[in-house]
């Protein structure tokens, strides 16, 4: 009997003790749904560009912005545009011969501008009719980084500035910038690739530095979201880091290769890390995985009201050789 109990105690302990902890798979949230632009579009016409749409912008509670950039075998950049809160879609806007078209911004619903290298040159589009229709003007400098306008005519783009709707620019000085974010009309950030935070209270007139992360790392993937003034947050090389100052000081809040972050507000957030989706409730203490996908690294996320998009790059090459691309959608905040 002893010796009967003494097996049966190492049989229980050996299962015990190599039991592995649950896998979460996509499905255990079915608050995400998994889109496919091909599916959403025309059935004839599959979107090969769409295997990299890297950029969102929600417009209003139900138009939405998707762009794309050159994928590497074929394809070349797009703009896609929502009028559904992103349940289906239209092209507005390609370019050819590789341009990408992930640097876009739309200061209203009706107004929108891009900007692209391609090999015939850089040039820079705008639409006054929501994308229906679009014009062009070759840009005197090659488009990198952020483009960003406030109104029909006040914008900028890699460090320039435009007061005529794109048709003049010029430098400001700001050397390879990566990001613009705008909190009102007058309050604006600027991140580069020196790792240098600059603000502006003129409308970017002019900009003064206010921060530099200590750090040898060159960052070209910062993205930044400020809420206000005073509460920001950034993607760079620390990982993704909070300001409660208007920039002054940061403290990191996740540091597993964060790509894009969103937050709805100063409670709950998400910040994307390849295939995968945190959420946080309480701002950044504590972060839960909430999404999880093989099949996209996330490059981008918004949101506005409970729904919440995320888009990015294809996650290796099973989708190889007919190269859809997917994005997520939850209308509940991933609840």
């Amino acid at each position: 009997m002893r010796i009967l109990l003494f097996f049966t105690s190492v049989f229980v302990m050996l299962i015990v003790g190599c039991r592995k902890d649950p896998v979460y798979k996509a499905e255990d949230n079915p608050a995400w749904d998994t889109i496919s632009f091909y599916k959403l579009g025309n059935y004839n016409e599959l979107y090969q560009q769409s295997s990299v749409m890297v950029n969102i912008d929600f417009l209003s509670e139900d138009k939405i912005v998707f762009g794309g950039q050159v994928d590497p075998l074929y394809s070349n950049g797009l703009l896609l545009i929502s009028n559904d809160t992103g349940k289906s879609f239209s092209a507005v806007a390609s370019t050819y011969e590789g341009g990408n078209l992930k640097l876009f911004s739309f200061p209203d619903e009706q107004t929108g501008f891009a900007a692209y290298n391609s090999l015939s040159g850089s040039a820079f589009i705008k639409t006054t009719d929501g994308g229906l229709t679009w014009n062009s003007n070759v840009l005197p400098f090659l488009p990198f980084g952020a483009i960003h306008f406030l109104n029909d005519t006040l914008g900028f783009l890699s460090g320039y500035i435009t007061v005529d709707g794109g048709e003049s620019w010029m430098s400001q000085g700001l050397s390879e910038v990566l990001d613009y974010e705008f909190v009102n009309f007058n309050v604006g950030y600027v991140i580069n690739s020196n790792n240098e935070l600059y603000k502006t209270t003129s409308s970017g007139s002019s900009w003064n530095v206010v921060h530099t992360f200590t750090t040898d790392s060159v960052s070209y993937a910062s993205k930044m979201q400020f809420l206000n003034e005073e509460v920001g947050y950034i993607i760079n090389a620390f990982g993704l880091q909070k300001t409660i100052d208007g920039g002054v000081t940061w403290q990191t809040l996740f540091n597993d290769s964060p790509r894009a972050v969103y937050f709805k507000n100063d409670q709950i957030g998400f910040v994307t890390s390849a295939g995968k989706i945190y959420k946080t409730t309480n701002g950044g203490t504590s972060w839960q995985l909430n999404y999880e996908t093989p099949i996209i690294t996330f490059e981008s996320i918004d949101g506005k009201n409970d729904v919440v998009i995320a888009v990015g790059t294809q996650l290796g090459l099973d989708q190889m050789p007919n190269r859809r691309c997917y994005y997520v959608r939850t209308s509940t905040l991933g609840e």
